[in-house]
């Protein structure tokens, strides 16, 4: 089809120049109907093609096309007949410009696009052009007396279509937000079929109705320019909403106005007819009076968009509460009324739903929006009246309250109340809780949440531990390159005392002056919204439907997480991190069967820092995955040395731990693939372990990408097992190859019968699944005897030493070393 409307351009042309020629009659009639005929071909053939709409509009076009066609052939045949003859050639091109104008009317329906400023600009021109038509060439045209009074009529009237078209073709291009290529050339036509016109009405103001064939010569160039206007791939276009933006006065405008708005006065200038004077007069008036109103609905849409775009700059376009930088504002008129002797705080109470990202991921985003609004809707209902309410984005909102902590802690029950009853969303009934974090600050602003955080307002309740909670634990993470034993956690830097290091201003808080100018005030409202947030972060790690106020030591502790996050990303280039090796040990033989390869850093001035501490960070900062890659590489490397100079058996494999984040990257197997071919490591001696989270997905990236993994022949091991999922049918349906059993179960082993039946009952279901099983976390005989006892065949754990550098795990685990050592510690 591309090639098709070059293919027409080219021999439409090449028509048009021999009709101009004039060669014979019948030559330029096969041209005219051969042209015309495949325009009309090209409106219904083009649009169905590209799939363009509105179809209608462009049957339209081509009945135009017809119309018109008839008019340029009956002229010739009809000029001199007597009577009423002429008017048969005039119902072909009447019936053309009734066509030509309803298309472009469904055109402007179709795309949304009738702008009042359009419509008025149109109207400008239109009665410009029609005064001028009217005066030099209709008037002329109507007045001949030789001919039937309906003749000359319809004569005068040529020129007033062309105005008709002339005003829908305004409105189309000048709300137009791009002119493509098909626009292009409709208006070409357009201005073609105008000059055809015009030649006729000049030579019609004479008394003549057809003079030769080169006066049709721009209606068959019009008809080449309609037919690519519908062959052209950018046909589709036409038919979508096409608004820009208001622009009342634009260049492109101006340029159009500037002759409509002097013709009144040009015509004045030249002509001296009584009547036509006045006639000029009364179109001058009507095109002033257009003008005024076009002038003031340009004002009060300027002031609209004003307002409109103020409003959209302080309000979430979703919900249409106050935005971050409205509520900022609120809360600065909040502080500014405050008395500097009082009991009253502003309060700031921020949310973020808890869970949120499984509504959008199970029932879709139009869901999730459809749930904001409804949070937001039972909000404002619940809030009293004068306590403003604010969505800050996402799934986070805001209500600001001058008052004692009572009325605080109020607020913040009407909020949670909001949570206890389902939400009714698109035919589905959702449950969803939500986190509070709570920060105040008094006259004369000091920031010390002290009396928010040990009035017993805010210490009781089920989930409501302000300022208490410890940093993450990093449970699910410690396993990630982390702790090989429950006593190298202890090995971490402490965030630090927080003493008032979290204080906004200076040593006490804000300026014990007191100080209320508006810079200081938004800086204070700024703090608050800043700390809510930080308690809002805290609450959400003391589980869902927690709130918890905001207290000083939280900045202690944020800043001590930045640093850390800043130190680590320089710590990846600098060669802080190293890669030891814990042995996993065959619990009959005592022998080495692996090791697994865990991550260290060790900070120039901190000293180690424990991967309980800085995995959950790599994970939040986006550096698990370079983390992850780097010790994968290192640990194969070092495997691969290994395998070379003896120190290990052909049989000994490594485990490397693989994160959430990097099995959601489908190009993993290749790259292990790869590396495991460049460091000659079979695939045998190779086992990924990942946590049990990753079994929820097994359809989805994650899911291929253990796939891939498991069909290079690798061993995939589900690390922590016990403690999260740990359902058969995830086991089912991945290609698991082992389990490890977490250090939770191993501990108790020996001293009590629950533990025992817990590692019994895994152990069976491994082996009715034909998995192999690996006890982590082994640390006495006891623990070792116990797990022999019921199945389990390897072991991992400070019974056979720490997780140690590479070279003391050669020394201490050589394979001519190791048998020795293994009947020792058989022996005892």
């Amino acid at each position: 089809m591309i090639r098709n409307w070059r293919l027409f351009a080219s021999l439409g042309l090449l028509a048009t120049v021999v009709y101009t020629a004039d060669v014979s009659p019948a030559l330029n009639a096969a041209c005219m109907l051969v042209v015309a005929g495949g325009s009309v071909w090209a409106c219904f053939a083009g649009p169905r093609r590209h799939g363009a709409e509105p179809r209608t509009a462009w049957r339209l076009l081509g009945g135009a096309v017809l119309g018109g066609l008839a008019g340029v052939l009956l002229r010739p045949a009809v000029e001199g007949l007597p009577g009423l003859w002429p008017l048969l050639a005039d119902g072909g091109s009447i019936s053309s410009y009734a066509m030509l104008c309803a298309f472009l009317g469904l055109m402007l329906r179709r795309r949304q696009s009738i702008d009042p400023h359009a419509v008025l600009d149109g109207l400008i021109v239109c009665v410009a052009g029609a005064l001028v038509v009217g005066v030099l060439l209709a008037a002329p045209a109507a007045a001949i007396s030789d001919r039937p009074g309906p003749v000359s009529f319809v004569a005068g009237l040529y020129p007033l279509f062309d105005v008709v078209v002339l005003l829908l073709l305004v409105n189309l291009t000048f709300t137009a937000t791009t002119w493509p290529v098909s626009l292009v050339t409709l208006m070409g036509a357009m201005t073609s079929m105008f000059v055809g016109d015009t030649a006729y009405a000049i030579v019609g103001a004479n008394g003549i109705t057809y003079a030769s064939p080169l006066f049709d010569a721009p209606f068959l160039l019009g008809f080449v320019l309609v037919g690519v206007t519908a062959l052209h791939p950018s046909v589709t276009r036409f038919g979508l909403a096409a608004r820009p933006p208001v622009q009342a006065w634009s260049a492109r405008r101006i340029a159009v106005l500037a002759p409509a708005l002097a013709s009144p006065f040009v015509l004045m200038a030249v002509r001296d007819s009584r009547g036509e004077r006045i006639t000029i007069a009364v179109a001058g008036v009507v095109i002033v009076a257009l003008l005024l109103v076009r002038a003031i609905t340009a004002v009060r849409s300027q002031t609209a968009a004003h307002l409109r775009a103020e409003h959209q700059a302080m309000h979430d376009a979703l919900t249409g509460l106050p935005n971050r930088y409205r509520i900022g504002r609120e809360l600065t008129d909040l502080l500014a009324r405050l008395e500097p002797d009082g009991r009253r705080r502003v309060w700031v109470l921020l949310l973020d739903l808890d869970g949120f990202k499984l509504v959008n991921d199970g029932w879709g985003h139009d869901t999730g929006d459809q749930l904001i609004v409804e949070v937001a809707r039972r909000l404002r209902a619940a809030a009293p009246p004068g306590v403003p309410v604010a969505a800050l984005g996402g799934d986070e909102f805001l209500l600001a309250t001058a008052g004692d902590d009572r009325e605080a802690a109020a607020l913040a029950d009407d909020v949670r109340d909001c949570f206890a009853q389902t939400f009714p969303v698109r035919g589905t009934e959702l449950t969803i809780t939500c986190s509070i974090g709570i920060s105040s600050a008094g006259a004369p602003f000091a920031t010390d949440c002290s009396s928010s955080a040990s009035d017993p307002v805010f210490t009781t309740g089920e989930s409501t531990r302000p300022g208490t909670a410890p940093p993450p634990s990093g449970d699910a993470s410690a396993g990630f390159f982390g702790a090989d034993s429950a006593a190298d956690a202890g090995s971490s830097s402490s965030a630090g005392s927080s003493s008032r290091a979290g204080n906004f201003f200076g040593a006490d808080g804000f300026s014990s002056a007191g100080s209320s100018s508006g810079a200081d005030l938004a800086a204070v409202a700024e703090a608050l919204m800043r700390d809510a947030d930080t308690a809002m972060y805290r609450a959400k790690a003391e589980g869902p439907g927690s709130r918890v106020a905001f207290d000083a030591a939280m900045h202690a502790q944020v800043r001590e997480r930045i640093e850390l996050e800043v130190a680590l990303r320089k710590a990846l280039g600098d060669g802080q991190l190293s890669v030891v090796y814990q042995p996993i040990v065959d619990l009959l033989s005592g022998r080495p069967t692996g090791a697994e390869a865990l991550v260290r850093w060790t900070h120039p001035s901190r000293g180690p820092i424990s991967p309980a501490t800085f995995i959950p960070i790599a994970e939040d900062a986006g550096l698990i995955g370079a983390i992850g890659d780097w010790v994968r590489q290192e640990s194969l490397r070092q495997v691969g040395e290994w395998r070379t100079d003896g120190t290990v058996g052909d049989a000994f494999y490594v485990s490397v731990n693989v994160s959430g984040r990097q099995l959601l990257d489908p190009g993993l197997p290749g790259q292990l693939a790869s590396e495991m071919r460049a460091y000659g490591v079979p695939p045998a001696c190779v086992a990924v372990e990942m946590t049990e989270s990753v079994l929820v997905d097994s359809t989805g990236v994650a899911g291929r990408v253990v796939f891939g993994i498991r069909e290079l022949g690798c061993q995939v091991l589900i690390d922590d097992f016990g403690t999260g999922f740990s359902a058969l049918g995830y086991l089912r349906r991945f290609p698991v190859t082992g389990i490890k059993i977490d250090r939770s179960f191993v501990t108790g082993l020996g001293a009590g019968h629950e533990d025992d039946e817990i590692v019994r009952a895994i152990v069976s279901l491994s082996q009715a699944l034909r998995l192999s099983v690996i006890a982590e976390g082994v640390e006495t005989r006891v623990q070792r005897d116990a797990l022999a006892a019921v199945g389990v065949t390897r072991g991992q754990g400070w019974l056979w030493g720490p997780a140690v550098p590479p070279a003391e795990f050669a020394r201490h685990w050589h394979a001519r070393r190791a048998a020795a050592l293994a009947g020792q510690t058989t022996a005892t």
